[in-house]
């Protein structure tokens, strides 16, 4: 048996231990609440669930134009409509495999097809987006942990309001780490600094200070469209606002009463921040137990705080199934063979050394990024 074979059998078995894991969660996350899911659905307001559903679309619509926007950066245009559909299928794949790497590892492989003489640039557009969403994650989880602070001071459950002050901590963390990044150059201007990040490149594996090379290089061309970044930032910060207000249109549908809509905003981050764990794929189960607890710390109508989350699984499961839709209706044998072998490798598909770009290089892909922004 070949290694390749080994890690899609590894990861196929992660697929079904991480099914396994979130069924059991949805069916605990159920059970405690003595939620009837079903019944509540029945009874639900069938124009604000569809609004829901649509809401959930269109964060998939905001993602595949950040990530649309980061490529034109780096030089690599695609259009909206393949954006959206390799977004799809990633979906797809996060629903599948546990985590999200999985969905990335298969638009890797997509995109690199797509941009043969820039697999660099074109494979650290996925990195950066993700780290960029997680940036927006941190943005909307600091403000809501400070307007929320008077509450979560007053809860009487101290495991919750550590776990929330935690993910607040993370959120300001995240937010120093990007001021640290942007003044890099100011820094390693500082003798003890430079000597600092001497030694960690010297211990780093030669992989590793290629890959920071390669992000380097990446994030220069970033650093020098700002407007674009600032675009992509704030494309992010709408994805988790629409989440938090997907949630709260899900509470609204099934008659919760009781919470109020910084409840649902809280709890949407942290409950993200906890899905992005690689446990069960898509987050589903992890993410429902979660905010299933904080819906009963905040004092939610008993009966809704398991349906609401499971509800929204559901959102998102019926999301990965239209991805798989759209990869089986439109994948040609190429597309589904890469997808197997992203999936069967054990590390992202390798690329390209350090691009190295000329000042008119660099001036021509800045340009056309600005040119989309502005349209």
């Amino acid at each position: 048996m070949t290694a390749k074979t080994k890690t899609l059998l590894m990861n196929l078995g992660r697929a079904v231990i991480g099914a396994a894991l979130a069924l059991a969660l949805i069916y605990w996350t159920l059970k405690s609440t003595d939620s009837n899911l079903w019944g509540a659905l029945a009874q639900a307001k069938v124009g604000l669930l569809a609004a829901a559903l649509l809401l959930f679309g269109g964060v998939l619509a905001i993602g595949a134009a950040r990530w649309r926007l980061l490529l034109a950066v780096q030089g690599i245009h695609l259009t909206f409509r393949r954006a959206l559909r390799l977004t799809l299928v990633g979906m797809f794949f996060n629903i599948v495999i546990p985590g999200s790497v999985s969905g990335d590892l298969v638009k890797m492989a997509y995109i690199m097809r797509e941009a043969p003489s820039r697999k660099t640039e074109a494979t650290l557009t996925i990195v950066l987006d993700r780290l960029i969403g997680i940036l927006g994650l941190f943005i909307v989880a600091g403000i809501m942990v400070m307007v929320c602070l008077r509450t979560l001071l007053e809860l009487e459950e101290a495991g919750i309001r550590g776990a929330i002050f935690l993910v607040g901590l993370g959120s300001m963390a995240g937010l120093t780490g990007v001021v640290l990044i942007e003044m890099r150059q100011r820094l390693l201007r500082l003798r003890w600094v430079a000597a600092g990040a001497a030694a960690l490149t010297r211990r780093l594996p030669a992989a590793g200070t290629a890959l920071i090379g390669r992000l380097d290089a990446a994030l220069l061309l970033c650093r020098q469209r700002r407007r674009a970044m600032l675009g992509a930032i704030a494309l992010a910060v709408a994805v988790h606002v629409c989440l938090g207000f997907q949630l709260w249109i899900i509470g609204r549908s099934l008659s919760e009463t009781q919470l109020r809509a910084r409840d649902y905003f809280l709890t949407t981050q942290i409950g993200n921040a906890v899905a992005g764990i690689p446990l069960t794929p898509g987050g589903v189960g992890t993410r429902d137990f979660v905010t299933k607890t904080l819906f009963e710390a905040f004092g939610a109508t008993p009966g809704k705080t398991g349906v609401i989350p499971v509800t929204l699984s559901l959102i998102i499961v019926f999301w990965g199934l239209a991805g798989a839709a759209v990869f089986a209706v439109s994948a040609t044998r190429r597309e589904t063979a890469e997808a197997v072998q992203a999936l069967s490798d054990s590390a992202p598909p390798n690329a390209a050394g350090p691009p190295t770009l000329s000042e008119t290089e660099q001036s021509e892909r800045l340009a056309a990024a600005g040119n989309l922004w502005n349209r």
